[in-house]
């Protein structure tokens, strides 16, 4: 049995990122590339992506990170210039699962990714095994189980 490829959606990445586009699409990923934020809030309602991939080249980046978080539970990740370090107040408010600052490191983001990836199969499974049982035995695992 073969394993399905994760479905990232790409929102905003630059020509000049293109090294980024090449190292994602090398690892197998599927990948969806899109221009703007209406692109990408109409996908996310029709599609299933696994993990956002938001760059700030956006207007209004920020803000599709929320809507997102408040329309999906799916990861998101952000590429950073170090001029929007400037407004971290705003950037640690939105639902970012991870961020990466320009110039990016292909292997570095590819790893994270990954690792995000991981996290979010591991919760799923985890879920999974609470929803079939069906039993709560601790009321921290209640309380983990309903957060998620």
């Amino acid at each position: 049995m073969t394993q399905q490829p994760c479905k990232l959606m790409v929102v905003g990445l630059p020509e000049s990122e293109s090294e980024l586009r090449t190292a994602l699409e090398s690892a197998e990923f599927e990948l969806s590339l899109l221009e703007t934020s209406e692109q990408a809030l109409a996908h996310i309602n029709t599609h299933d992506v696994d993990l956002a991939i938001i760059d700030t080249s956006l207007p209004n980046p920020v803000q599709l990170c929320q809507a997102i978080g408040e329309a999906t539970e799916i990861p998101i990740v952000l590429l950073l210039t170090s001029e929007d370090l400037k407004d971290l107040d705003t950037l640690v408010e939105a639902p970012i699962d991870r961020f990466f600052i320009k110039p990016l490191v292909s292997i570095e983001v590819l790893a994270n990714l990954q690792a995000v990836l991981r996290r979010i199969v591991w919760q799923k499974q985890a879920l999974d095994v609470l929803d079939e049982n069906d039993v709560y035995q601790s009321e921290e695992i209640y309380c983990c189980y309903h957060t998620c």
